[in-house]
């Protein structure tokens, strides 16, 4: 929910309005230069494929037993460390510092460790689902970056998954409804079809009475006063109202498209400036990498020099770490430009997961994107 209709109506009459009204028409302009008539159709067309085609989340949880009790992972890992410790000491142990170590080693709690993985649909409501909209809107930056028309035709079907995640977020996963007897939660799992159908009639009924260009203009302002890799937590947000989350669906899907266009506006004003400053960052971990070796050639030629080999390792991995804070700095957008396998593992490792803590367990989140 809401209906395919809605999701395709929204996404134009924003296009539409950001193309053509005059308050937006400097960024209508760039928008309307990467979003022609053919990718405009392939972007309506896929704007409801996550409903059909839904993107999945990962959860791994982890944590221990110890004598019968959940302990977290960084504690298990003390105990587990402390017992093999233990053990190994115990092959060299005098009779009587092995009475001892095996006394200690009574004493340590048994202790298991446990993996636990579960994986189901990714959400759509109760918020926007913050970490799948934005590597879509990345994703779909990248791909069209690459200036072939194949690559902005998949860039499209990747925008048009952000515009539905934008679209959805603002909507609660359940209403409270207030009766004789008290008021009864119930979740939109129990009404989704009579729910979708009635937030689809109310929205296509209060269109011509709504304040789209308000709504859009918050979404654009919003936006702009945005560095380009930073996103608003508010997308976060949901509404029960049902005007207030009418005005969110529009203002997150007039903030997506700029999102969007930021991104792209920003990597191809300072292309030059980003490969300038990955070349040097290439060039001072290659240089740290041949600098920490150096002491293994000096140690077999001359293993008394001892000053001059600390000098030289510290030397290099000072110039490692710097190279490190480098990449850093610039990596979420230099990896819309390039493609290697520390990009890939950055939108992997950054962008697709989340690491928590919630009692005892380590949960790791991971995202898998349909596309």
């Amino acid at each position: 929910m809401p209906g395919c209709d809605v999701h395709q109506s929204i996404t134009h009459l924003v296009f539409e309005k950001i193309c053509n009204d005059p308050p937006f028409s400097k960024y209508g302009e760039e928008l309307y230069k990467l979003i022609n008539n053919e990718f405009l159709e392939i972007l309506i067309e896929s704007v409801c494929d996550p409903d059909h085609q839904p993107d999945r989340v990962s959860q791994l949880y982890e944590y221990c037993i110890c004598d019968g009790k959940e302990v977290d992972a960084d504690t298990c890992k003390e105990i587990l460390t402390k017992k093999e410790e233990l053990q190994k000491s115990l092959f060299e142990a005098s009779p009587e510092e092995k009475k001892y170590i095996e006394r200690k080693l009574k004493s340590i709690p048994s202790c298991t460790q446990k993996r636990e993985q579960r994986t189901y649909p990714a959400k759509h409501h109760g918020g926007t689902n913050i970490k799948l909209w934005w590597y879509y809107v990345y994703s779909a930056s990248k791909l069209c970056l690459r200036g072939t028309k194949e690559s902005a035709r998949e860039g499209m079907k990747k925008l048009a998954r952000a515009l539905h995640y934008a679209q959805d977020g603002p909507i609660s996963r359940q209403l409270n409804i207030n009766g004789v007897l008290g008021t009864y939660t119930a979740s939109n799992d129990e009404l989704h079809d009579i729910y979708e159908k009635k937030l689809s009639q109310i929205i296509e009924q209060e269109l011509n009475n709504f304040d789209i260009e308000t709504a859009i203009h918050e979404g654009v302002n919003l936006a702009l006063n945005e560095k380009p890799f930073i996103y608003s937590k508010s997308l976060q947000h949901y509404e029960i109202s049902m005007s207030e989350a009418m005005k969110s669906m529009f203002k997150f899907t007039a903030y997506t498209f700029i999102k969007f266009i930021q991104l792209i506006d920003y990597v191809q004003k300072e292309k030059e400036n980003l490969l300038k400053q990955y070349k040097t960052y290439k060039m001072i971990e290659t240089s740290g990498y041949a600098v920490v070796l150096i002491p293994l050639f000096l140690i077999l030629v001359s293993p008394t020099i001892t000053n001059l080999i600390t000098w030289t390792t510290l030397s290099g991995s000072l110039m490692i770490f710097i190279s490190q804070l480098l990449i850093n700095r610039i990596k979420p957008a230099i990896c819309i430009l390039r493609d290697e396998v520390h990009c890939r593992n950055y939108v992997k490792n950054d962008i697709l997961t989340d690491r928590i803590k919630k009692e005892v367990k380590t949960i790791t989140i991971q995202y898998l994107p349909v596309l």
